[in-house]
């Protein structure tokens, strides 16, 4: 799931949607759809490389620690270097996601945990490993 930094227009389509406005992506459940609170505003296939970044995980604890691909493929044992540095796949609420949302415009208190969700952080996540 992506959220945009700044809201868009009622009927627009979703392939001219400005990527560079990106602020947050990550999995979530569907809740807040589920309820009618958020509306999906555009469905597309995640590009296999480009804008939106597909990092890979680390999966087990340190000492059996293995790399998994975005969707969970099993890659191969994680070295040192990735067990340190890549953050485990997760699904946060979708109210982690509304809160960090509100905290880019000001309307809560930033908390470090939101920087974890931001779309600079899931892009250098991607970049560790390439390939």
């Amino acid at each position: 799931m992506t959220i945009l930094k700044t809201p868009v227009e009622a009927h627009f389509e979703v392939g001219e949607i400005d990527t560079r406005d990106i602020l947050l992506c990550g999995r979530t459940t569907d809740a807040e759809f589920f309820h009618d609170r958020w509306h999906v505003v555009g469905n597309l296939p995640l590009p296999e490389r480009g804008i939106i970044p597909r990092p890979c995980y680390k999966l087990g604890p340190k000492e059996d620690a293995r790399l998994v691909d975005f969707d969970g493929k099993f890659l191969r044992r994680a070295t040192a270097f990735e067990w340190e540095n890549l953050d485990y796949q997760n699904s946060a609420s979708p109210g982690l996601y509304e809160d960090a949302f509100k905290a880019h415009h000001g309307v809560v208190a930033e908390k470090p945990h939101f920087a974890k969700y931001h779309i600079e952080h899931m892009r250098a996540q991607a970049a560790l490993v390439l390939g």
